[in-house]
């Protein structure tokens, strides 16, 4: 029942917790370290499909931007599919990873449905019905927990599908300009 060490001025990712008898103790988070390893930056292009859950067609390349990175390097996937190539750390490394796009929805088109996937394993999936005129854009986020058990390079990508045939996209907006904006976080 001992008081845990003072934490050092300027420390970071400690997390205060109680020790069930009122004393509050501290320890380094998973992950939080300040020369965690993470990447932030943003791939363009533009992705459509009429049909079944795939890589979609390409048009406008996949140019990734970095932005951010420390210990971790992230290239586009190949063969401009919607995604991005790292090599995890370790075979227990754990990454957090959210991406931000948008997809659209034709008038009567259906649903679009999109995956981010590692071509194996689904790891988050969404989906958007549009019953207007014209097309829609919907603004969409991915986040998910990856475990990838490997130290071999990995795609991490989204893939689209059209329910009824129709056409369907995906960007970083309605005029793919924005691109996609990829963050990773390794938390293990």
């Amino acid at each position: 029942m001992g008081l845990s060490t003072p934490i050092p001025t300027g420390a970071t990712g400690q997390v205060l917790t109680g020790n069930g008898v009122g004393v509050p103790a501290t320890f380094q988070a998973a992950g939080s370290s300040p020369t965690g390893t993470y990447y932030s930056g943003y791939q363009i292009g533009s992705w459509t499909t009429t049909g079944a859950m795939g890589d979609g067609t390409n048009s406008g390349g996949n140019t990734l931007t970095q932005r951010y990175s420390s210990g971790l390097t992230v290239t586009a996937g190949a063969s401009n599919v919607a995604g991005i190539t790292f090599t995890p750390a370790s075979a227990t490394a754990v990454y957090l990873i959210k991406v931000n796009t948008s997809m659209s929805v034709a008038a009567g088109g259906g649903v679009t449905w999109l995956n981010l996937t590692d071509g194996t394993t689904v790891l988050d999936s969404r989906a958007a019905q549009y019953g207007g005129s014209g097309t829609t854009w919907f603004p969409t986020t991915f986040m998910s927990i990856y475990a990838p058990a490997s130290t071999s390079a990995k795609t991490v990508k989204i893939q689209i599908q059209n329910t009824a045939g129709s056409s369907s996209s995906h960007a970083g907006n309605a005029n793919g300009e924005e691109g996609m904006e990829w963050t990773i976080l390794q938390i293990k």
